[in-house]
């Protein structure tokens, strides 16, 4: 992706994006070039875990970029002055010209789209697009970048893996942020993850004598973060005292013990 060096002072000419959004879109390509440089540099040295944390997240902002360039390309084309393919290191990728910027996306990313591209270029290196993030001028911070993007989507939304070891691998300052024992944003969930399914559903009512003697019917089910999982959770209420009790894993005991010991009093 490249720039005019006088970009900054020029009056931004798209009737179609905010001049902020396309600014930080050059600014995500250069933050996700310098965690892929923090992480070549991390695993040189055996810093495996920082190496990983740098690798996601290098993956999540090459993720939001393209998901950010699918938006413009579908509900605002005119948006894009151009779209050019280009063959960088024997890969294809769409280049697309944004005002005085460019954005390259690998090609396989849009095989079920059409787009007006213009023309094939040689194949030229990857160096040639001054890959280099040292190289290029910064138009803002990260945070700045990433924050103003949350208009589209926050970068967190876009990590592959969530947690390395016990630790959130994202950016605390963006929507998104995963905490053990917390509730999954709907966003984080994947069937990959999920431990136990649900039992009961809003409604139901049972005897859970873990938690109470007395019936405890579910007012809501959820899942919360079981590093690196998630938990099926239930949220009830004692038909008795009108306590709530939150929290109860779904995967409910059975006979294990006493006061393990489920009984069901009425499913729907």
């Amino acid at each position: 992706m490249k720039k005019m060096s006088n970009y900054a002072e020029k009056e931004n000419s798209n009737d179609h994006l905010p001049s902020e959004h396309v600014q930080a879109l050059y600014q995500l390509n250069i933050e996700a070039k310098r965690y892929r440089k923090k992480a070549d540099r991390a695993y040189e040295h055996g810093s495996g875990r920082y190496a990983k944390v740098c690798s996601l997240r290098k993956q999540a902002l090459y993720n939001l970029k393209d998901e950010i360039l699918h938006r413009w390309a579908e509900q605002t084309p005119d948006s894009i002055d151009s779209i050019e393919k280009h063959t960088i290191d024997d890969r294809e990728y769409l280049c697309f010209y944004v005002d005085e910027f460019s954005f390259h996306s690998p090609l396989d990313h849009w095989e079920e789209q059409s787009l007006p591209v213009d023309k094939d270029s040689e194949s030229t290196k990857l160096d040639d697009f001054n890959s280099d993030p040292q190289e290029r001028e910064d138009l803002m911070s990260e945070r700045e970048a990433l924050e103003t993007l949350t208009a589209y989507e926050s970068a967190n939304y876009r990590l592959e893996q969530v947690f390395v070891d016990d630790s959130f691998a994202g950016w605390e300052y963006l929507p998104g942020v995963a905490e053990n024992g917390e509730r999954v944003d709907e966003k984080h969930l994947t069937s990959e993850l999920m431990v136990e399914d649900f039992q009961f559903d809003v409604g139901d009512t049972f005897i859970h004598y873990r938690y109470s003697d007395s019936p405890i019917t579910v007012t809501a089910k959820y899942y919360t973060w079981w590093r690196p999982f998630q938990m099926a959770t239930y949220d009830a209420r004692c038909e008795e005292t009108g306590e709530v009790i939150t929290e109860i894993e779904a995967e409910l005991p059975r006979d294990v013990t006493e006061s393990d010991r489920v009984e069901v009093i009425d499913s729907n």
